[in-house]
């Protein structure tokens, strides 16, 4: 974990050079991401979600709830178990 941190740290420098770049070029980015890059990903997410009729939102949503649904249960599960050993 730590050596993440440390290339994170390491790269900020690049990353700072990249936005001045990018926000001193307006039109490279226009030309390049606006009608390149974007539309790549887009072509992507588009083929891999179109079939479902609802969002990916959606889903990771339900999966939230569930989550914290189950998470509840388990630790008043683990209250019961903690006070029968009391009770004993």
């Amino acid at each position: 974990m730590k050596k993440i941190k440390w290339v994170l740290l390491a790269l900020m420098p690049l990353q700072f050079i990249l936005i001045q770049l990018a926000k001193n070029n307006p039109h490279w980015i226009e030309i390049n991401f606006s009608q390149n890059i974007y539309p790549f990903f887009f072509n992507i997410r588009a083929f891999l979600f179109k079939k479902i009729p609802f969002s990916f939102g959606d889903i990771a949503y339900f999966i939230a709830i569930i989550f914290m649904i189950w998470s509840i249960l388990n630790s008043i599960k683990q209250k019961q178990i903690q006070m029968a050993f009391i009770n004993i």
